[in-house]
Formats: C-alpha cells, sequence, structure tokens
C-alpha cells in the first residue's frame, strides 16, 4: 500500500479512529484498512466514562515519551480502544496513552506511536479531541497536538520545489552535523574568554550587555519575566484543570502529577523572584 510505502520512506502520519454506524452497527472499518497496514487496528465498541457513553474520558500519557512528557493526560469523548495485534511485524509500536480505572472497559490503550521504518506514526481512538471545542475544554489536549505535529515531523525537514523536475532534500540528523555544530560552539566560547581577558572581566562599551546580578540587559530580564510569568499562568490553568479530573484519574495518578505541578511552580516563583528583585 503507498500509505506504508510513505511512512517507511520517512513520512509522517497521524490516524484518528471513532467508530461510526454501518448497517446498523457501529464500526471502524474503513479506518482499520488504513491503521491494519500497521499491524494496529481500532475497536468497534465506545469507552464509556463514570457518567456513561457521552461523559469524558480522560486519557493518561506516558511521561517518558515525547508525547507524554508536556502533560500527564487528554480528554477524549466517545473514544474507541486501539490495540496493536502484530506486535512482531513492527516492534516500535506501544501504548503511550490509557484510560483509567473508572472507565468501561478500564486501563484500554487509546494512543499509540511508533517508529515505521525511516517514519513515524500515530493511532489515537478519537476523531474529536482537537476540535475548537475540545481543545479549550482541555489545555491538555493543544499540548498533545502540539507534541504529536513535532514529533511526527521531527529529524527531517521536507522541502519541496515547483516545476518539471521536483526534488525532495530530506535534511537529517548527521555525526557530521554535530561534530561542525561543536567546532563553533567552542570557537565561539574561546572568543568569549579572549575578549573577556582582554577587557578585564567586562565586555566593550556600547554593546550594552549588564554587568548586574543576572548578566542580562533591562530588556531580557523584561522579555525573561514575561516568559515566566506567562509559563505560571500555563501552570496554574494546567493544576485547575487536574482537580476537575481528580475522579476520573484517580488519587494516585492526581496525587503524583500534582506534587510534579507545585514542584515546577515552586521552581517558576523562584526563578521570578530571583528575576524581579535583580539589580541590573
Amino acid at each position: 500500500m503507498a500509505i506504508r510505502e510513505y511512512v517507511e520512506g520517512g513520512g509522517g502520519l497521524l490516524v484518528l479512529g471513532k467508530p461510526v454506524s454501518e448497517g446498523g452497527a457501529r464500526s471502524n472499518r474503513v479506518v482499520n484498512q488504513v491503521a491494519g497496514e500497521f499491524g494496529v487496528r481500532f475497536g468497534d465498541a465506545s469507552i464509556m466514562g463514570p457518567g456513561g457513553r457521552r461523559s469524558r474520558v480522560v486519557a493518561t500519557l506516558d511521561s517518558r515519551t515525547w508525547l507524554g512528557y508536556r502533560n500527564p493526560s487528554v480528554v477524549l469523548y466517545g473514544a474507541s480502544p486501539v490495540y496493536v495485534e502484530e506486535r512482531g511485524r513492527y516492534p516500535d509500536l506501544r501504548v503511550v496513552g490509557r484510560t483509567g480505572p473508572n472507565t468501561v472497559p478500564s486501563k484500554v490503550g487509546v494512543i499509540i506511536s511508533g517508529r515505521i521504518g525511516r517514519g513515524r506514526v500515530v493511532f489515537i481512538g478519537d476523531t474529536t479531541l482537537f476540535t475548537n471545542g475540545a481543545l479549550q475544554d482541555s489545555p491538555g489536549n493543544l499540548k498533545l497536538l502540539e507534541s504529536v505535529v513535532e514529533w511526527l515531523s521531527q529529524e527531517y525537514l521536507e522541502r519541496k520545489h515547483s516545476g518539471s523536475d521536483e526534488q525532495r532534500f530530506i535534511l537529517r540528523f548527521n555525526p557530521l552535523y554535530v561534530a561542525l555544530l561543536l567546532v563553533v560552539v567552542i570557537a565561539l566560547a574561546l572568543l568569549f574568554v579572549g575578549r573577556s581577558i582582554l577587557f578585564g572581566g567586562r565586555a566593550p562599551a556600547g554593546e550594552g550587555v549588564s554587568v548586574g546580578t543576572t548578566g542580562l540587559t533591562d530588556q531580557e530580564v523584561e522579555e525573561e519575566l514575561d516568559r515566566l510569568y506567562r509559563e505560571r499562568h500555563r501552570l496554574i490553568r494546567l493544576m485547575e484543570s487536574l482537580e476537575e479530573m481528580k475522579e476520573e484519574i484517580g488519587e494516585q495518578t492526581y496525587q503524583e502529577t500534582m506534587e510534579e505541578y507545585r514542584r515546577r511552580l515552586e521552581v517558576l516563583d523562584a526563578e521570578i523572584e530571583r528575576l524581579a528583585g535583580s539589580d541590573v
């Protein structure tokens, strides 16, 4: 199948599945024609949350993965389970998102990702988690969308040229690029050290570099404070969302995630206090 060849050649693929009515029953038959090319299958049943079929379903993400490192959970609406049926075919495929203990069925996989050849795939058992309403309702869904796009496009940059002889250039990570980058960094470091010795530990006049406690200019401090305040606001919103999901994700997951958020908040507050009180 052409889509499998595309992915194996270095492409990225996102597949969203949700049962649709077909002959009086609900089925994922059509989307499974695509998923089956990678040994993955979407279940035909809808996962029910604590409030019944139409309630929200919270999925916990694996924080050790690219898709889950930014946020602990996402909200799905009438999701269907996703299974890896042929593990030996593509061994890198794995479940990175599962429902909690209060769903029916419980602790079932709803998000799968992995490498296929030189490319990457993501399968999610919900077609509505990235709609405008879902993104507004759950900040975690937006973070997941960003992570999915980043992960699927990582390690290559595709550039197409128009014309009769269209060419495709793929830029990949290369040890030579890393070595060249290290050489440049070392050269800049040596240059900086030499300038520091020459000017007695101070930057040349006219460059606007602060010699205060932060080593930043007034403008740089303001920009950094603005970034930290925005990050603090985002973190508080995540904590509020987590509080609303406490019953759905379970006490243990709630406590562990909230503790991590509090730790991050303390770090942010300390950095804000340091910059706000610095003499620049």
